[in-house]
């Protein structure tokens, strides 16, 4: 069943409201809004940074007000300029360790103490394979992060996720396929360098800032925030034509562009507005260049492409303008799973990436969370929608992010738990075992255009997991045995006035039942794996283990179901359940008839209701 999440972009001149339904095998952009700050909730007098933070949470709320969203699950991404970023070098590569020491190695860093930030960190590779490990350390206010979540909480919304728009935009982007770096030429004995690692660079042009992130094929590599935005823009006509800001502001909008090839000659009025955006973005220009060079020098890293993001990229000509000047292809960023995202193409993703990028993190584990996650590190949201499902092994949330076995993202630490499974999967649909996502893309770039669809199964552990939940969703309890005492404890006639209280106890549930609420019954671990899942489990009563087995072998992709050794701990009953399944293939064509029978049903009701007529 579709979930609906909403994804915030907490601009200080714009909001941007997006609602993403989240399904088994798709999702789908259910609505859009953007509203002007200032137009919902005016601008009072002598204003700090502070109340025009108040006033941008104020339109978002009145936001999901008016459209009845707040029943949703939320999630916000900072205005940009909110967040500082730090690179971080360590002398290890081990993504725990990293953690530990991350709070260490930051203190110091910041204009404001450690205490007083909202802080996390994302592992980025290495500059070079067996080098150090690295860290992207995100920061942000404590006290705005704080405003942020009492508002939204205040208000009624579920707030899941508190993030920025650099990384937002990246997880949205998870699945680049990134410009090649170009090979020097070379003298006919002179041995091939190693080249750069390639990266797009995310220019996201904000209303206060500008984000720069450099994005490989792994995650986010580097960020920087520059205190330069389309704002900027405003002020400078303002000055130049005499014109108030809010008239500066329209002018921007309607007539303001950058000069390019493609516009031929310009008269004297056209050269002067054009000159005067330029002069303005001139800032940009050079940090993008200084980036680049940073990237080269310290991360091994080449641009080679620039996506260009935010309402600042709406002037006419801009992305001709940075194409010419940095001599590298730009276009509009849009999300990595828009071949998969109804209608998608239709979104105006410069302007909602952010947005969408933050839905996506509340909806599956989040890239960078600057909001403390849920007391078990961010699990309570399969708590509170799977039921009895109470902790989940690493092995679902990281399928989580994969719509398809085949689908390959490696992602940092887990490369190695993964190998096994993706050697057994690729040997399923090729016929050979591979280790890594360049032999798989190999693969299909040489099967010469044929049609996988009918080979690469479309269903993973989450809809496993779904199964799971199906058959041990508790059933109402069976009315509980209540035996009357016929003595005292001590063996003494009954009072009939104060008789004792009689004893109650757990009525048998029948062997065909399935789970029912007084077994108690906890999953506390699962893996799921492409052809087998592992399941640790505890109940009230032994019986649980027989019931929920015979629900397990009901469904028609599971072929065997093996019980482990019943263990008594703490008057409850422990054990395991090795599981063998074939349902990522299987439940393809389960809900291909489904849909067909559900097709079907709809023709028919048409039909009737002509016939009627």
């Amino acid at each position: 069943m579709a979930q609906n999440f909403v994804g915030i972009d907490l601009g200080l001149h714009t909001v941007k409201v997006i609602v993403l339904s989240v399904g088994m095998r798709k999702a789908q952009v259910i609505a859009t809004e953007t509203a002007v700050v200032d137009e919902v909730s005016p601008p009072g007098d002598g204003e700090d940074a502070e109340s025009t933070m108040d006033r941008a949470i104020s339109t978002a709320l009145a936001i999901l007000e008016a459209r009845g969203w707040k029943e949703h699950q939320a999630a916000v991404s900072l205005p940009s300029g909110e967040a500082s970023y730090r690179s971080l070098s360590f002398p290890f590569a081990d993504a725990k360790r990293i953690a530990q020491a991350v709070s260490f190695e930051i203190e110091g860093q910041f204009p404001m103490p450690l205490d007083e930030l909202a802080h996390d960190h994302v592992v980025v590779p290495p500059a070079k394979k067996g080098a150090s490990g690295r860290a992207l350390v995100v920061a942000s206010p404590g006290d705005h992060v704080e405003r942020v979540t009492t508002a939204f909480r205040a208000s009624g919304v579920d707030l899941r996720l508190v993030t920025v728009g650099a990384i937002a935009t990246a997880q949205a982007m998870d699945k680049l396929e990134h410009v090649p770096v170009p090979m020097p030429e070379l003298a006919e004995d002179e041995a091939p360098p190693e080249l750069p690692r390639p990266v797009t660079l995310i220019v996201d042009v904000g209303h206060q800032a500008t984000e720069l992130v450099a994005l490989s094929a792994e995650g986010p590599l580097a960020a920087r925030s520059i205190r330069r935005g389309s704002r900027h823009l405003d002020v400078a006509l303002s000055r130049a034509y005499g014109l108030d800001v809010a008239s500066a502001h329209q002018a921007k909008e309607q007539s303001a562009f950058l000069p390019h090839e493609g516009l031929g000659e310009l008269g004297a009025d056209q050269r002067r507005t054009a000159d005067e955006v330029a002069r303005v973005f001139g800032p940009l220009l050079r940090e993008i260049e200084h980036t680049r060079r940073w990237l080269e020098n310290e991360c091994g890293a080449a641009v080679t492409e620039i996506r260009s993001a935010g309402g600042g990229t709406r002037v006419m000509g801009f992305e001709a303008w940075l194409a010419e000047r940095t001599e590298l292809p730009v276009r509009t960023v849009t999300p990595g799973v828009l071949g998969k995202l109804k209608d998608g193409e239709n979104i105006d993703w410069a302007a909602y990436l952010a947005a969408f990028g933050a839905a996506l993190g509340a909806g599956r584990r989040p890239m960078l969370q600057l909001r403390e996650l849920d007391g078990n590190g961010g699990i309570g949201f399969f708590e509170e929608n799977f039921g009895t499902v109470f902790t989940l092994g690493a092995a679902v949330l990281a399928f989580f992010a994969i719509d398809s076995i085949v689908a390959i993202k490696v992602v940092g630490q887990e490369r190695d738990a993964y190998e096994a499974e993706l050697a057994a999967a690729s040997e399923q649909v090729f016929g050979d075992p591979m280790y890594s996502a360049d032999e798989v893309l190999a693969a299909l770039e040489g099967v010469g255009g044929a049609d996988l669809s009918e080979q690469v199964p479309e269903r993973g552990a989450l809809e496993v997991l779904a199964l799971v939940h199906r058959v041990a969703k508790p059933e109402p309890s069976p009315e509980p045995i209540v035996t009357p005492a016929e003595t005292n404890p001590d063996g003494s006639p009954i009072d009939p006035e104060s008789p004792p209280e009689p004893e109650v106890s757990l009525a048998s549930v029948p062997d065909d039942a399935g789970i029912v609420v007084d077994d108690g019954l906890e999953i506390a671990f699962i893996d799921v794996g492409p052809l087998k899942f592992k399941m640790q489990i505890s109940a009230t009563r032994a019986t649980a283990q027989d019931r929920l087995a015979n629900k397990l072998a009901a469904i028609e992709c599971i072929t065997t179901v093996q019980k482990g050794k019943i263990r008594d701990r703490a008057g409850r009953k422990e054990f395991e359940m090795n599981v063998d399944h074939d349902c990522y293939r299987s439940s393809v064509e389960v809900e291909k008839k489904d849909e067909e029978g559900e097709e079907e049903a709809e023709d028919d009701e048409a039909l009737d209701e002509e016939e009627e007529n």
